[in-house]
């Protein structure tokens, strides 16, 4: 499982470890690690989302238009047209719009079916 937090969450707590390491409370190779892997929870993916949310096959507008290399507008006009199909997990509720990711993958040609990417 992959954990993410913010950056001055782990900046804090890293920042205390490496405290805690110098002062001898904890030895200073464990602090270092701690301190290591705290900046690299920290770390946003590359579209700026977590993991598990990614996993879920559904994509959020910002994910999508990161994806598709637009505007979050564009891919509202693209689903208006009918060239994506959109999908609440919650009707009624606009944060909660969402794209398949399959439908995505297969709009700008980057399925990995068969081990080969499409150009």
């Amino acid at each position: 499982m992959q954990t993410r937090i913010s950056a001055t969450t782990a900046e804090a707590i890293g920042a205390m470890a490496v405290t805690m390491g110098k002062t001898g409370a904890l030895p200073r190779t464990e602090a270092a690690a701690a301190a290591t892997i705290l900046r690299q929870a920290a770390k946003p993916t590359k579209t700026g989302e977590s993991t598990a949310k990614r996993r879920s096959g559904m994509l959020t507008t910002e994910q999508v238009a990161d994806l598709l290399n637009c505007s979050r507008k564009t891919v509202l006009r693209m689903a208006d047209a009918g060239q994506l199909t959109r999908r609440y997990l919650r009707p009624g509720n606009a944060k909660s719009l969402r794209f398949s990711e399959a439908e995505i993958e297969a709009l700008c040609g980057t399925g990995t079916e068969g081990g080969e990417t499409s150009k």
